[in-house]
């Protein structure tokens, strides 16, 4: 088994919080996607970060503003289209009132995955670019 990162190993390897999970490499130097375990701190990590972070989001504001009221989902960028994204691709979702996000209404797809055949994580980029600072920063 290898571990797959979003943030470069320093001296002691990555910090274990920037550890996506674990998977099997092939042969022929393919990732075997059926053997991958994610590691769960960074599955919560992913998930505190949209939680946290989403609600300013400005792709998501724009939707919203356009939605009035509703969901706003967060699509992993790995997805073709938010409109016919398969279930693993949805992180989750923001209701929306009067073209507003509720910040505290955030809910996490448990059917999200991390990996797929389509590829690894992949946020919205303000959403990313704030996941790889956390995970690449010290464990508090």
């Amino acid at each position: 088994m290898h571990v797959l990162s979003i943030v470069a190993p320093g001296p002691d390897g990555p910090p274990k919080r920037g550890i996506i999970g674990a998977v099997e490499v092939l042969d022929d130097g393919h990732v075997n996607v059926a053997s991958f375990r994610p590691n769960p701190e960074f599955v919560e990590l992913v998930h505190d970060v949209v939680r946290t972070h989403g609600p300013g989001d400005p792709a998501l504001l724009a939707e919203a503003e356009r939605l009035g009221n509703g969901r706003v989902y967060v699509v992993d960028r790995r997805a073709s289209g938010t409109e016919d994204a398969p279930p693993e691709d949805i992180v989750g979702f923001f209701e929306v009132s009067g073209g507003k996000i509720e910040a505290s209404s955030y809910r996490a797809n448990e059917l999200y995955r991390l990996l797929t055949d389509s590829g690894l994580v992949c946020l919205p980029p303000s959403l990313h670019e704030v996941l790889i600072r956390v995970a690449d920063s010290p464990s508090d």
